[in-house]
């Protein structure tokens, strides 16, 4: 055989390689990536069985929330949420189900492993790809001046934001204002008429706070109050101590609830203000109405902002609590409204049936700075550590 032959018998069996690997590319490599885009971080997807996981119904969207994901126990209540929901969907925290599921929720401030770092990059891992017509939502009820972490990181990474504002893709409250129908409201008006809030309650104000440092420098106004009022004030920053569940039976008994927040931001209304509503109290506010008339109840608490100085502040509330008449008007809102607590996966499951469109959160950073009140930054948080020393040191 001449070397010409042997020198095209070898080029002709490279070709075959070339030609067996190019076949396999395309069928075992290009079908992965025609499933999915690329995303920044790579996590080794481990199948296991969760036997938390919900899988009743092929048919239904399928919800995964990725773990960690605001502490643990919370699958349980969504999945007992989900049954009351007008729409159907599953839900489960099992990351080997994540090519099945329709929707993955991540929760911001466990998306950062040092979360408590002033802009931190570091994230967690993500899945290395995801298919196209995958949701991915962010969920995030924190202030911008509880979020440490880089955002910028995030930008073009989520499909949708699940946020306390009014103005993310899926708004998620700590609570509703709903109005009631004809029928509803003519029920609650004779029940108004059965009840004095004033009487059922023995005495006046309270509060309580456990972030002794935070960005609304509640410290100063509660110490400018107790100046006139006599206030009895909960919670690790103040000397009557209870947490959660043995704090609600000693705070019904009072008239006025120190409903302020430790952030002032648009929208921003936690569950201070729609506790004190179910425990029958009027909620005392530092927020100002126009930032969040689009959350609150309008005649349902008493804010500092309406008031031009401390004295003629305090002056209403003493009004306010020795009038019974005055005090009982501002549960007269309830012959309108009505309030309900909701539960994300299923405002996610509406949402994922009703909105098919695909969107990009391109610029996360920028909309979240796009507030009222400033994200923490190492200067910004340094005046506070020293606002706080300087009031503690009676400055």
């Amino acid at each position: 055989m001449s070397s010409l032959s042997c020198i095209e018998m070898i080029k002709r069996g490279y070709k075959f390689i070339f030609i067996g690997l190019a076949v396999v590319c395309i069928f075992v490599f290009v079908p992965r990536y025609m499933r999915g885009e690329a995303v920044p971080r790579r996590l080794d997807m481990l199948p296991r069985m969760d036997v938390r996981a919900v899988l009743s119904d092929s048919a239904e969207k399928l919800l995964l929330y990725w773990k960690p994901f605001n502490g643990n126990g919370f699958l349980i209540p969504e999945q007992n949420c989900l049954k009351r929901c007008p729409v159907k969907c599953n839900i489960t925290d099992d990351k080997s189900m994540f090519y099945d599921a329709d929707l993955i929720n991540y929760h911001l401030t466990d998306l950062w492993p040092d979360n408590w770092h002033i802009d931190t990059t570091k994230t967690i891992e993500f899945p290395a790809y995801r298919r196209k017509e995958q949701i991915w939502v962010l969920t995030n009820q924190e202030p911008p001046s509880n979020l440490f972490g880089n955002l910028r990181v995030f930008n073009k990474l989520f499909n949708w934001t699940m946020w306390y504002r009014t103005d993310s893709v899926v708004p998620f409250q700590y609570g509703w204002s709903v109005a009631l129908t004809e029928d509803e409201s003519s029920s609650s008006t004779k029940d108004l008429e059965q009840r004095n809030f004033y009487r059922e309650k023995s005495r006046n104000i309270t509060g309580r706070i456990s972030n002794c440092g935070d960005a609304s420098r509640r410290y100063r106004l509660v110490h400018k109050m107790q100046q006139h009022l006599d206030i009895d004030m909960y919670g690790g920053c103040y000397s009557k101590k209870c947490y959660h569940e043995n704090c609600n039976q000693p705070l019904e008994e009072y008239r006025f609830y120190l409903a302020f927040e430790n952030s002032l931001c648009t929208d921003y209304v936690t569950e201070k203000y729609w506790d004190a509503i179910s425990r029958d109290q009027i909620p005392i506010v530092n927020w100002d109405y126009q930032h969040v008339k689009n959350v609150v109840i309008p005649n349902s608490f008493i804010s500092v902002h309406d008031f031009g100085d401390i004295k003629s502040f305090v002056d209403y509330l003493e009004q306010v609590m020795t009038n019974e008449t005055l005090y009982n008007s501002y549960f007269d809102w309830r012959r309108h409204f009505r309030v309900e607590r909701r539960c994300s996966s299923c405002l996610l499951c509406q949402h994922l049936y009703a909105d098919t469109s695909r969107r990009v959160v391109a610029d996360l950073e920028g909309w979240v700075r796009a507030d009222i009140c400033p994200k923490v930054q190492e200067l910004n948080k340094l005046v506070l550590d020293i606002d706080r020393r300087l009031f503690e040191w009676g400055i």
